[in-house]
């Protein structure tokens, strides 16, 4: 893969691993998460109930969360945010918003646990947000 389609790929939002074979480089091989599908349907959920401001904070890339959230129709994306989660989280709360998260991973804990909701995917989170969350689908 040359420079240039490393470049697309990553443009594209895909993730490129390097791989080696007898220690040398071989080629690269392109990853990328999937939105599960019943995303959608939740957002739109969500907006049929009234909640019109949703918000996808991720860790993922800048590319990649403006891409999911422009599909879901996401109100907002903050995209490459780890521990700031919390910070976004207690700043909505502060402006007078009632907050409910869902997250799955290590980094969504203490986001989970500020929120007035917090919701963890079992199916697929880690054991310490499932503990965390007040509630879990």
């Amino acid at each position: 893969m040359e420079d240039e389609e490393i470049k697309a790929s990553k443009a594209e939002g895909y993730t490129v691993i390097p791989v080696a074979a007898d220690g040398l480089l071989a080629d690269y091989i392109n990853v990328a998460d999937t939105v599960r599908s019943e995303s959608s349907e939740a957002v739109e959920n969500l907006k049929k109930l009234g909640i019109f401001k949703t918000l996808l904070i991720t860790g993922d890339s800048k590319v990649v969360g403006e891409k999911v959230g422009r599909e879901f129709s996401f109100s907002e994306v903050y995209s490459e945010v780890l521990p700031e989660k919390l910070e976004i989280i207690r700043s909505l709360q502060t402006d007078g918003h009632h907050v409910a998260y869902i997250g799955d991973g290590v980094n969504d804990v203490p986001a989970l646990a500020a929120a007035d909701v917090g919701i963890a995917m079992g199916s697929i989170g880690t054991a310490v947000a499932l503990e965390t969350a007040y509630v879990f689908c």
